[in-house]
């Protein structure tokens, strides 16, 4: 995922179309997609990916009355440590 200009994308994820969708149209299933929510939300997420280090993940994607729904979490890194003898 990456923020563009206050808006949330989508890299890289591979969504295959709907076998009942058009037959004529044949849509890139690895294209750049934009998230669609509230600009409260993202402000908090950006705040959060920005301040304190946090990334976005994508969790689960799936189908729903047409399109597709991401469900997203901030997930923090683990601390890594040197095995440094003293």
């Amino acid at each position: 995922m990456v923020i563009r200009n206050g808006e949330i994308f989508l890299l890289n994820a591979h969504i295959s179309p709907l076998p009942t969708a058009s037959t004529h149209i044949h849509p890139d299933a690895t294209r750049t997609r934009k998230l669609l929510l509230k600009q409260a939300e993202i402000n908090r997420l950006i705040g959060k990916v920005e301040q304190r280090g946090f990334t976005l993940v994508p969790l689960d994607l799936h189908y729903k009355k047409g399109r597709v729904k991401c469900e997203i979490a901030l997930a923090k890194g683990k601390n890594s440590t040197t095995n440094a003898t003293p």
